[in-house]
């Protein structure tokens, strides 16, 4: 009898190691996507592809990680991405539908809780806005209450799950840190509202409300990718900027301005000092460069911030890209003529911008991958273009991947215009090369004025500045 019992116990033992053993060392990540829109979805790790798998006749994926290093990831799907947390042994379930991406994430499987709980912190985050307007007449010891609650709950819902399910250490460190991240950047974007749309409020902030900044770091490889660590330095940076240069100007507008040389530099100084990460770096500093050269209105600006970052040490093919920037930006200076550039209209009509402009036009350049920007943006041109109809808006596009000029093939680009039924009439895609078109794109969502011979009055603007309606009217005041 103790001899069978001896070999049932053994067996056992060795089913389980055997288990053990072929279950040991991989995770898997895989789902479905409803109304897909590409035939394959990445894994990134640390902004580097680590695997990418096909989504099949079913609309499904799987990926196997063997050797998984357990931490965040990033999985990306034609222009859309989300973080996920994978660890090993985790078999990880995704339902996505494409036409509302982030809200209709939902994972299940093993290692779903840590996952839902990330996604949620996300969609809080993208409320922020919200939040801001609601709360601005608050005093701020009052909303700096009311985000230590959402951060209360936030922690109190990991401890929750942790209850339910068995987190690992690592997770648990993530976890709480992405929570108080939030909270944060949370207090720092409600400062930078007040101090831009309230100037006279700032006076009501105190050093209480800023003790958390004690606690903020920013040299934690793990976050660096992190979309919520990168919003709160950004904000950060805003805000510490803000501060000094206030007390030197009089116009907070002055103080809100990307491209003032004065506050990149300040920014791109107080960024060296507080982190030694380079990706993080040259991230901030490829914002910095396009800011100080694609919104400049001269050359000596674009010229000084190139120097100021190569000298801070960004990395050379980042310089490089700056200096092309930098050539087509002199195109698109004030002063420069337009009227020779070519485009084509929705009907495949070629012409070149002087038999189009007739009038003070405002040229706004769009792309059909930035849904957001460019449903937002038209609906703005359209109220604008109903309070100043002496002023032709006119819509570009850059997008060389996006349009053919065969006259049989289906254009991405006509479509999204006849499915959001924007003006045909006022749409126009720009005729250039591949290479062009790149570097084009980074004048996505910028806006250009020029009078009806086709000359730049007001160079690359942005149309959510603050003082765009005040602009316009400086432009028809020439």
């Amino acid at each position: 009898m103790r001899s069978t019992l001896l070999v049932l116990f053994l067996f056992t033992l060795l089913l389980n190691s055997c288990k053990s053993e072929n279950t040991k060392g991989y995770a898997i990540f895989s789902g479905q996507i409803v109304n897909p829109t590409a035939t394959n979805i990445y894994l990134k790790k640390f902004g580097k592809v680590v695997d990418s798998s096909k989504v099949d006749d079913f609309n499904r994926f799987s990926f196997k990680i063997n050797n998984p290093d357990n931490g965040l990831y990033e999985f990306s799907y034609n222009k859309e991405s989300q973080l996920i947390y994978i660890e090993e042994n985790d078999s990880i379930l995704l339902h996505i539908n494409t036409f509302n991406f982030d809200e209709s994430i939902a994972f299940s499987g093993e290692g779903y809780k840590k996952n839902n709980f990330i996604t949620s912190l996300y969609l809080q985050n993208e409320m922020a806005e919200a939040f801001l307007v609601r709360n601005s007449a608050l005093k701020p010891h009052l909303v700096s209450a009311k985000i230590e609650d959402q951060l209360n709950h936030n922690l109190a819902q990991i401890e929750k799950i942790a209850s339910q399910v068995n987190l690992s250490k690592d997770y648990l460190k993530f976890a709480k840190k992405a929570a108080h991240l939030q909270y944060y950047d949370l207090k720092e974007r409600f400062y930078f509202f007040i101090s831009k749309y309230y100037p006279e409020k700032r006076k009501l902030f105190t050093k209480e409300y800023f003790s958390y900044r004690e606690d903020l770091e920013f040299n934690d490889e793990e976050f660096q990718y992190y979309y919520t660590n990168i919003r709160l330095l950004d904000n950060y940076l805003k805000n510490k900027v803000f501060d000094i240069c206030i007390k030197e100007h009089t116009e907070v507008l002055d103080c809100t301005k990307n491209n003032d040389f004065n506050n990149i530099e300040l920014k791109a100084n107080l960024l060296d000092s507080i982190t030694d990460l380079p990706v993080l770096k040259d991230r901030f500093y490829n914002r910095f460069g396009k800011q100080g050269v694609l919104l400049s209105n001269d050359t000596i600006t674009s010229q000084k911030t190139i120097k100021l970052l190569s000298n801070l040490g960004y990395n050379k093919d980042g310089i490089q890209e700056l200096k092309n920037l930098l050539y087509l930006q002199k195109l698109f200076l004030p002063g420069s003529n337009m009227a020779s550039v070519r485009v084509v209209d929705v009907d495949k009509n070629t012409s070149t911008l002087k038999e189009v402009i007739n009038k003070p036009t405002i040229l706004h350049s769009w792309n059909i991958d930035s849904y957001l920007h460019h449903s937002t943006n038209h609906k703005k041109i359209r109220n604008l273009s109903e309070k100043y109809p002496e002023v032709d808006f006119i819509g570009i596009t850059t997008d060389y991947a996006n349009f053919s000029e065969d006259p049989t093939s289906v254009n991405p680009w006509i479509k999204t215009i006849e499915e959001h039924n924007y003006n045909p009439e006022k749409e126009y895609h720009i005729l250039t090369s591949p290479v062009a078109s790149k570097l084009l794109k980074n004048y996505t969502n910028k806006v250009i004025f020029v009078n009806k011979q086709g000359t730049i009055v007001i160079g690359a603007t942005l149309l959510n500045d603050s003082d765009f309606e005040q602009i316009i009217l400086e432009f028809l005041n020439q």
